[in-house]
């Protein structure tokens, strides 16, 4: 059965208000399409900025991601670590997973300005199951910085918890935090192509 959608052979019968038929492919289009409002307001209540919202994975097709996996972005600036790292929530989010995502300097002025509220935000991006940190290493990594982002990365290490993460080089970053991140995700190095 041919599809009206893409003329494809493998349309399926599809039952609601009217039978129509349609291919698996159209089909997730299709109800991608018709969420994609909702999950884009999930995506900016869980931290991702408003620039970053209608990112998806298919404006990376030179990209065979796992989704399930976490991924430690490297590359320089302008190469879309930061869209890809949006569209890796945006999966997750369609999965109906709980996320976070942190801006990683912004996140440590928070933490500063308030430390009863750095408290509790740091306890929360400990605990959450799926955590996405952007532009690591772009704070001064101060003794205090390097403490905090290390008992965050040690303990999602050696919970198993998914972090993904973005950073423009890797000599921004501790020997010891690089590490951990290089062995509890699967490195993607973006470039310019």
């Amino acid at each position: 059965m041919k599809c009206p959608r893409c003329n494809k052979n493998d349309a399926v019968k599809i039952q609601f208000k009217d039978d129509f038929s349609i291919c698996p492919d159209c089909f997730e289009k299709m109800r991608r399409e018709a969420i994609a409002p909702h999950i884009e307001n999930r995506m900016k209540h869980v931290g991702v900025p408003s620039r970053y919202l209608g990112a998806w994975l298919t404006d990376f097709p030179k990209l065979d991601l796992d989704i399930d996996k976490p991924y430690f972005i490297i590359g320089p600036v302008d190469t879309g670590k930061t869209h890809l790292l949006a569209a890796l929530v945006k999966e997750q989010l369609l999965k109906q997973k709980r996320c976070i995502w942190i801006k990683a300097p912004m996140f440590f002025a928070d933490v500063r300005e308030s430390p009863d509220r750095g408290a509790k935000l740091l306890k929360q991006i400990t605990a959450i199951p799926y955590l996405f940190i952007d532009d690591l290493g772009a704070e001064r990594l101060t003794d205090w910085v390097f403490e905090c982002w290390y008992r965050i990365i040690d303990y999602r290490y050696s919970e198993q918890k998914y972090t993904s993460v973005t950073l423009n080089k890797v000599d921004n970053l501790d020997e010891r935090l690089f590490r951990r991140l290089r062995d509890m995700t699967t490195l993607l190095e973006m470039n310019d192509d």
